[in-house]
């Protein structure tokens, strides 16, 4: 989704792409972020697929920190940018989960 995103987003104008590179890794870790999370609390419960995630968590937290620290021109702008991201997406995916779980223990 991100991927798509950015594609039909890319602007050649360097200030323009640089915001718009900067919401791009804000929402990705935090997407990140709350599927490790929940990878973690779902773990007890199902042992092969939590090892699983583990792996792929590993890897893809590997792949994002080798591109985010690729561009070291990080200055107040682009890390607000990044930060205001990140807070959205985390929120909106945790009171999706928070409501789904409530959801699930109504039934």
């Amino acid at each position: 989704m991100y991927g798509g995103i950015a594609g039909f987003l890319s602007i050649n104008v360097a200030e323009t792409r640089e915001m718009i590179d900067s919401i791009l890794i804000g929402g990705v870790l935090a997407d990140y972020v709350t599927w490790l999370i929940r990878s973690i609390i779902l773990l007890p419960s199902n042992i092969l697929h939590g090892c699983y995630d583990v792996g792929v968590n590993f890897l893809f937290g590997w792949f994002l920190a080798s591109y985010m620290f690729s561009n070291p021109d990080l200055h107040g702008q682009v890390l607000g940018i990044a930060f205001l991201a990140f807070i959205l997406v985390m929120g909106a995916k945790i009171t999706y989960y928070s409501v789904k779980y409530l959801g699930e223990e109504n039934e």
